[in-house]
């Protein structure tokens, strides 16, 4: 219910003392800053620290004289707090050429600690979770870098650049007892908290057209164990699905009354490809569903066959195996690396056309303004993504971001 929190920054313009004049007519502007502080996070349900009960319903509780008995409703925690994070901020900021060229570039680094979760539980416990701060600690550094540039400044004609550029980074800076805890099959000391666990994939079996992947010690299985890699399984970790780098470019041009304006999107990633939207679950790959055309003499048809996608059948399991059906192969191949690829892409994301009536006809036409205006947006996309819209990944049959092409004006009187 309380917590206290503080900060302290500090910032120099270092342009502005006498040892900088002489670089003045280069260097406009130099500020460096910082700061240091703390916050907290209340991130869950209010009043999770006091016990609520409630009646019982008459399906699942027995009544006592024809009184339904209360029940617990909560596993509540009267001890956990504020969640912590301690952050540093660092900036730099230039102007060159009279501000013609600005530059801003930010380090941050965030350290959260007394984490509140919802702790795993045993089952016989009776909730399968309580409210309580973990100690471990989790680390959220990154770079930012955004340049504006006054490229042309003519009387007539005007062309501004934006550009920036981000990128994040998280790992697991420390957590006692990880190795017993319910986590210990999650995470790792050292490591970001966004990798993904799942199998190696080893290909098709080109005798029987089935998945195959490798094991912890690394052999070949068409059925891996379906548990980490620290206890035992053979699940380990295949990818990282933090975002490498994000940004955008944006241009202004000004013409007299005309304005343009185009906006590209671009990022770099580790996330699902297309072969993610075949679930081997519903609907299943020869189904009666739709396949894009390039799949086709993908799947595996007779032995000696080196395909990439295992056999079709009429059923989930697919081929038998000493007169038993085979483990789900194809459960485990969604959650494989085969399914993850380098996700890159440049997009149109914007591109905005408007047009002011001069002045001197606006008053002609005895009104106060009328302009017009066409927006068109998601125009192109530049990327190695095989197939489907590289902003929704791992969709196979989701419809992608569309070409929207809008038009209008705004009269004024």
């Amino acid at each position: 219910r309380f917590g206290n929190f503080g900060a302290v920054g500090l910032g120099w313009i270092i342009s502005e003392e006498p040892f900088m004049k002489p670089l003045n007519k280069v260097l406009s502007f130099a500020k460096i800053s910082g700061n240091y502080g703390t916050n907290g996070s209340d991130g869950v349900a209010p009043y999770k620290y006091q016990p609520f009960w409630k009646v019982g319903s008459t399906t699942s509780t027995q009544t006592f004289d024809g009184t339904r008995p209360y029940t617990a409703n909560n596993l509540y925690n009267p001890d956990y707090s504020w969640a912590s994070k301690r952050s540093i901020n660092l900036g730099l900021d230039l102007g060159f050429i009279d501000d013609k060229i600005l530059m801003n570039l930010a380090y941050y680094r965030a350290r959260t600690g007394n984490q509140l979760t919802g702790y795993t539980l045993p089952t016989q416990v009776g909730f399968s979770n309580v409210v309580m701060n973990m100690d471990a600690t989790l680390q959220n550094s990154g770079l930012e870098l955004s340049i504006t540039t006054r490229t042309i400044t003519r009387k007539d004609f005007k062309w501004v650049t934006s550009f920036n550029i981000s990128g994040n980074r998280n790992k697991l800076i420390s957590f006692p007892g990880l190795a017993t805890s319910a986590y210990s099959a999650t995470y790792a000391i050292g490591k970001s908290t966004s990798m993904i666990y799942g199998f190696k994939y080893a290909g098709i079996n080109d005798t029987t057209g089935v998945f195959q992947y490798y094991k912890a010690n690394g052999t070949i299985t068409s059925a891996p164990m379906t548990s980490n890699i620290a206890k035992g399984g053979d699940m380990q970790p295949i990818a990282n699905a933090q975002t490498d780098f994000y940004g955008g470019l944006n241009n202004n041009f000004t013409y007299k009354n005309w304005s343009l304006s185009v906006l590209f999107k671009f990022s770099r990633a580790m996330a699902k490809n297309y072969l993610a939207g075949l679930s081997y679950a519903s609907p299943l790959p020869g189904g009666q569903v739709n396949l894009p055309s390039f799949m086709e003499g993908m799947f595996w048809t007779k032995p000696g066959d080196n395909a990439k996608l295992m056999r079709l059948t009429t059923g989930y399991y697919g081929a038998a195996r000493n007169g038993q059906l085979a483990q789900r192969y194809g459960s485990y191949f969604t959650s494989s690396d085969a399914v993850y690829s380098n996700n890159t892409y440049l997009r149109l994301k914007s591109l905005m056309l408007a047009y002011s009536l001069p002045e001197k006809t606006v008053k002609k036409m005895g009104i106060q303004s009328c302009a017009f205006n066409i927006n068109a947006q998601n125009l192109f996309t530049i990327t190695n993504y095989k197939f489907g819209d590289p902003e929704m990944p791992g969709m196979l049959y989701t419809v992608p971001m569309q070409l929207i092409i809008t038009g209008g004006f705004n009269l004024e009187f």
